[in-house]
């Protein structure tokens, strides 16, 4: 009767050590969707019916949310094509992983008010963000009445790209007064580029003098660098610094161009605001004189 008594209790404990291990294998996935929510700035990178052109990124804003533990909405905002913004958004996306490397997936439709009228949009989401790096494949495919069309997109994090352009630029100096620059007769001056951060640079400009006035220097800071290392855009609103010209009055603009292979070519519009008396143009234009920046 012991005998008995005692196999029934040791059957009893070892099914009781199999459901505790049972259950501690069963524990619940972390919750990884709030580990990767927020706002990634990305290049873009498109190819119709063929692999991405990785040469010559768009930019844009993927913004992540978490909606559940493991599941997060997607949005694309910032895109532009030169037809006006295109933003899309995908909801239902699952996480997986842990929270240094959260895979991402999605297959089903895609919303876009910009991009409806082409057709339906779907899509099939791969990819992760891994140490707060985000790395997506988007294939989309339109499909409709006259068939399909396949756009295979990637979206990464834009990387560090203003350290790449720093240095010194020979330029040329196109500007006209309230109209286009005069592209005959430039005058010459250096851009020298630092980087402040891994995507924001300053700019001065140095050596460039008019006649009866001297040097002008003028100087930008908190532009924003954004593409491939060598193939950055910038891009800069606000004001324009210079102790020769502030005797004007206010001085502002809206910077835009790129660094390609070395080559600069910068657009630069400066608003003088004067007291009183309205507001001045200037459209000025930077590109580089075919040399080397130092």
């Amino acid at each position: 009767m012991k005998k008995i008594f005692f196999t029934t209790l040791a059957v009893i404990a070892a099914a009781f050590v199999f459901v505790s291990c049972s259950d501690n294998d069963d524990k619940p996935a972390p919750a990884l969707a709030k580990a990767i929510a927020g706002a990634y700035p990305v290049n873009i990178f498109i190819g119709i019916e063929d692999e991405p052109d990785m040469s010559s990124p768009y930019t844009g804003t993927v913004t992540i949310t978490a909606t559940a533990d493991n599941t997060a909405s997607l949005a694309l905002s910032g895109f532009d094509i030169g037809f006006g913004e295109m933003p899309i958004s995908l909801s239902g996306i699952k996480t997986t992983g842990n929270k240094s490397d959260v895979k991402v997936s999605y297959s089903g439709a895609i919303e876009s008010d910009a991009l409806g009228t082409l057709g339906e949009l779907s899509a099939v989401l791969s990819g992760n963000v891994k140490n707060g790096k985000l790395d997506i494949s988007l294939p989309v495919t339109v499909t409709a009445p006259t068939g399909e069309l396949h756009v295979n997109v990637i979206l990464q994090s834009q990387p560090a790209v203003a350290s790449a352009i720093a240095g010194a630029y020979p330029v040329n100096i196109y500007f006209g007064l309230g109209t286009d620059p005069d592209m005959n007769t430039p005058y010459t001056g250096t851009v020298n580029i630092t980087a402040t951060a891994d995507n924001t640079a300053s700019l001065s400009l140095a050596g460039f003098t008019m006649p009866g006035l001297g040097e002008i220097p003028i100087s930008l800071s908190g532009i924003k660098t954004s593409g491939i290392a060598n193939n950055v855009k910038v891009a800069y609103s606000g004001p324009v610094e210079s102790a020769a010209l502030e005797a004007l009055g206010d001085l502002s603009t809206v910077l835009t161009g790129s660094i390609e292979d070395g080559e600069l070519d910068f657009s630069l519009p400066v608003t003088v605001t004067m007291a009183g008396e309205g507001t001045m143009n200037v459209n000025v234009l930077l590109q580089s004189r075919n040399e080397q920046p130092e």
